[in-house]
């Protein structure tokens, strides 16, 4: 099979290549094999070719976390669950920029009928991770957390959980972004969208008489970490999902902490153990009805734009760009 791989010596997206004879994987007890028809790029993709990320312990390799396609060989153990033809779209910790990748049966979720390969590709990482932070973990809604943050709203997890922070009732969402993003943030229902370039700190306070938000989601890290830290109402919980701008924070006073009995969070889904993933995928799909979110328009895949797969090394460039909103797929094409 074809399957993209990285030259050694070099982290740059040029260093992207096709193997034309990557061998076909095959499915566990407890796994199916997937044809796979659109492939989702990520952020940590680009950290693992760039060698600051690498996949956990006996995971392929090969780039890619979430695939979607048709079902083309069911694990013994697998067969209650799904039959060859299926239409699916999964969660995987890895492979997923090939022709086939396993999946494990939980981790694979039926393509609701409205959507096509590339519009299903964009749900498995980022609705998970956004539902994660926010209803799994964060428990906005249990905990009726009112007033919400999120940073990179434009970004595929930042489109997601500002729709998933809709159909949980959130009273007022904020999101920041770079400037030329805040009209999209704003139609997918942020009520305030504020520059990140500007004094979004400032405005946040002012909007919220100086009060706060009661949740912030923040893969941005060292350079919002004291910014968040004053934005944040008593009780509030930050969950962190990356760290973009480094780790190491400056100056850092843990007196509002203590002062305002905050919670910080940080969590990653990857190297989670598939127990907890199969918890979590089930959760999400209950909770979205069954997926029927997705097909009468309270939730909508977000998608930037589509690269056939021969073109790997353009569509990491192009999410490298920083001019994105919402999810980048790469397009397989199978000669029959």
């Amino acid at each position: 099979m074809r399957a993209v791989r990285v030259k050694e010596g070099s982290t740059e997206a040029t260093a992207l290549y096709i193997n034309d004879n990557e061998p076909k994987p095959s499915p566990s007890h407890d796994q199916i094999l997937i044809k796979v028809y659109a492939a989702g790029l990520n952020r940590a993709d680009v950290s693992q070719r760039k060698g600051a990320y690498p996949p956990p312990p006996g995971v392929t390799t090969i780039l890619g976390m979430e695939v979607a396609g048709i079902v083309d060989e069911v694990g013994p153990n697998a067969e209650d669950k799904w039959t060859k033809g299926d239409r699916v779209m999964a969660l995987i910790d890895g492979g997923g920029y090939a022709e086939y990748a396993t999946a494990h049966k939980n981790n694979t979720m039926k393509i609701p009928e409205n959507l096509n390969f590339v519009e299903a590709c964009c749900i498995p990482e980022v609705y998970l991770t956004a539902y994660q932070a926010s209803i799994f973990i964060g428990k906005i809604q249990e905990q009726n957390r009112k007033k919400v943050l999120i940073h990179a709203a434009a970004s595929g997890v930042g489109t997601a959980l500002i729709q998933i922070c809709r159909n949980a009732k959130v009273e007022q969402i904020f999101a920041t972004c770079s400037s030329g993003k805040l009209p999209a943030v704003k139609e997918l229902g942020a009520d305030v969208a504020l520059d990140r370039n500007g004094d979004w700190e400032k405005e946040l306070l002012s909007k919220t008489e100086h009060k706060g938000v009661d949740f912030v989601l923040d893969p941005v890290g060292k350079n919002y970490f004291n910014k968040n830290i004053n934005v944040m109402a008593l009780d509030a919980l930050l969950v962190g999902i990356a760290m973009m701008s480094g780790t190491v924070v400056e100056n850092f006073d843990i007196a509002p902490l203590l002062r305002k009995r905050l919670t910080i969070q940080y969590s990653t889904l990857r190297s989670r153990p598939v127990q907890y993933k199969n918890a979590l995928v089930k959760s999400f799909v209950e909770w979205t009805d069954n997926l029927k979110m997705f097909e009468d328009g309270r939730m909508k895949p977000v998608l930037d734009t589509v690269f056939n797969f021969e073109d790997v090394v353009k569509a990491h460039q192009h999410m490298e760009s920083n001019v994105t909103i919402g999810k980048t797929i790469l397009k397989l094409v199978h000669k029959e």
